[in-house]
């Protein structure tokens, strides 16, 4: 009767343990997935922002135009120049902020340490940026 006991004992200790244990895995892995999502989600926030520069920055160079400025012009190549410098530092504060956000653990998660591996990142998931790009279209 007393080896029953502990032996029931044991069972339910080890149940709730292995029952704890399996919860850990199951969340730390959805835990991962909702990050990587987010990080698409960001990407492509971005790139959206970035596209919308860029059209701003044309128009403002098809407007310098109009009012006499030619393509040699220092003033066009100055602008350009501007444009560039600052898209620039906005793709790497745009990574840095994000790696940066990340708390210790979850850092590991990032698959990417700059723009360019970014955009690969963001094209290997490109599938669920267009999903989320079409929910934010309808």
């Amino acid at each position: 009767m007393f080896w029953t006991i502990i032996a029931a004992a044991a069972s339910f200790v080890l149940g709730c343990l292995a029952c704890r244990i399996f919860y850990f895995i199951r969340s730390g892995k959805t835990a991962i997935v909702v990050l990587k999502v987010a990080q698409i989600i960001y990407l492509t926030m971005l790139m959206r922002c970035i596209e919308d520069w860029y059209y701003s920055h044309t128009i403002k160079l098809e407007s310098l135009r109009k009012s006499g400025v030619e393509y040699g012009d220092e003033m066009y190549v100055q602008t350009k120049k501007d444009h560039e410098e600052r898209l620039s530092e906005f793709k790497r504060r745009s990574i840095n902020f994000m790696i940066d956000a990340h708390p210790g653990l979850f850092k590991e998660a990032i698959e990417f340490k700059d723009w360019r591996e970014a955009m690969k990142f963001l094209e290997k998931n490109k599938q669920m940026a267009i999903l989320f790009t079409k929910g934010l279209n309808q």
